[in-house]
C-alpha cells in the first residue's frame, strides 16, 4: 500500500452520533467497549440515540506506537426502533489483504453483536472508527502536501488515468434519498465479499445492482467527484479540493476522506488498484442518515483476484452468518430510501 507518515501517539476517535470535541473519558489500548442505547439531548431535544461506551462523544482509544490494540465490544442494543446489529467500519487502517475486517456491513461481512479487535500499532499513522452518523472536520488541502514528494499515479492532466470514473449526486427532496450516478444504493442481502470469494466477478452480476464499480489491477484511478463528502479504502491524492481550482500533480497530499462541496464543486483523486477486494465509497451529509439514502458505491478490485489476495480469514469470520441468522433481534430490512429503520 502507500507509504504513510508513522506518528509516536496515536488516537481512536470514537462516534455513535455527530462527531463533536473530543471527550475526557481515554480507554485504551486494552479496553472493553459497550455499544449501548441512551436517550440523550445534544441539541436540546431528547431523542434516543446508539452510543459507543454509553457517552456522548465516545471516548478516546489512545495508544503508542508499538502497542497492541485489545478491545473488547460487545453489542447491547435493545431499542426495537432502531436497528439492533452493529458492525464496525474503519477509515486510515489500509487493510490491505485483510478486506474482511474492513467493516462495512453487507460489503464484507454481516453485522455482529460482539467482536474482540487486536491491531498493532506500527504500521497505522491514525484513524477512525464509526457506526453511524458523522461529520468531518474539514481541511484546505491546497495548503497539504505528502511528505515524501510522491507523485500521483497517472499522468498530469484531467483524465489522464487508466481509469477514470466521474461521480455525480442528486438528492430528491420528496423523499430525502439520494442517487449516486443515478441509482440509489441499497443494501444486498449476501456480502459483497462473499459474492466474490464464491466465483461472482461480474460487476452485472454482483449486487447490489448498479452499485459495483469493477477496477483493474494494477491501474491508476481517477475519481471525479461533484458534491458531498466521502470517505474511502485508499489513501487516494488530492489533486484538486472542491473549494479550489488549483490542480496538484507534483506532491498533492494523500488522505481517506476529503470533503466534496456543494453543487459544481469538483474534487479529482487519485489511486492505484493494489489492494483486491470489494471497498466501500459513501458520503456523509451533516444531519442525514447514509446509506439508508442511497449515498455510497462499492469498488470491486480485481475481484478474480481477490481470494488469492487477501490472508487467510479466521474462522470467526465464517461463523458470522450462522449467528447474525440466530441472534439477530431484527427482521430482514430492506433499506427504503428517504427512511430510516
Amino acid at each position: 500500500m502507500l507509504p504513510i507518515q508513522s506518528f509516536s501517539r496515536l488516537f481512536l476517535l470514537i462516534s455513535a452520533g455527530l462527531f463533536g470535541v473530543a471527550t475526557a473519558v481515554t480507554i485504551g489500548p486494552v479496553a472493553h467497549l459497550d455499544i449501548v442505547n441512551k436517550e440523550i439531548a445534544p441539541d436540546g431535544f431528547l431523542r434516543p440515540t446508539v452510543l459507543a461506551g454509553g457517552t456522548f462523544p465516545g471516548p478516546v482509544i489512545a495508544g503508542k506506537k508499538g502497542d497492541v490494540f485489545t478491545i473488547n465490544v460487545t453489542d447491547h442494543l435493545t431499542d426495537p426502533s432502531m436497528l439492533r446489529s452493529t458492525t464496525i467500519h474503519w477509515h486510515g487502517i489500509f487493510q490491505n489483504g485483510s478486506n474482511y475486517a474492513d467493516g462495512p456491513a453487507m460489503v464484507t461481512q454481516l453485522e455482529r453483536s460482539g467482536i474482540i479487535l487486536i491491531i498493532p500499532l506500527s504500521t497505522v499513522m491514525g484513524f477512525v472508527e464509526h457506526s453511524s452518523c458523522m461529520t468531518q472536520k474539514t481541511l484546505n488541502e491546497d495548503d497539504l502536501h505528502n511528505y515524501q514528494g510522491t507523485k500521483p499515479p497517472g499522468k498530469p492532466q484531467l483524465g489522464g488515468a487508466n481509469i477514470v470514473v466521474p461521480i455525480r449526486q442528486q438528492y430528491f427532496a420528496e423523499n430525502r434519498s439520494f442517487e449516486i450516478n443515478n441509482v440509489t444504493f441499497t443494501s444486498p442481502s449476501v456480502p459483497v465479499l462473499l459474492q466474490i470469494l464464491n466465483g461472482t466477478y461480474d460487476e452485472d452480476a454482483l449486487l447490489p445492482k448498479g452499485s459495483i464499480y469493477k477496477l483493474k489491477p494494477n491501474s491508476s484511478v481517477e475519481l471525479q467527484i461533484w458534491g458531498l463528502s466521502v470517505g474511502g479504502p485508499h489513501a487516494f491524492y488530492v489533486i484538486k479540493n472542491a473549494d479550489s481550482e488549483v490542480y496538484n500533480w507534483n506532491n498533492p497530499v494523500l488522505r481517506d476522506t476529503v470533503t466534496t462541496g456543494l453543487d459544481g464543486n469538483l474534487t479529482v483523486l487519485r489511486f492505484f488498484t493494489d489492494n483486491s477486494g470489494p471497498w466501500f465509497l459513501h458520503w456523509r451529509v451533516s444531519h442525514f442518515g447514509l446509506t439508508f439514502m442511497g449515498l455510497a458505491i462499492v469498488f470491486a478490485e480485481d475481484p478474480e483476484g481477490t481470494k488469492k489476495h487477501i490472508k487467510p480469514i479466521p474462522p470467526p469470520f465464517y461463523e458470522l452468518c450462522p449467528k447474525y441468522d440466530q441472534f439477530n433481534p431484527d427482521p430482514v430490512y430492506i433499506p427504503v430510501p428517504g427512511q430510516t429503520p
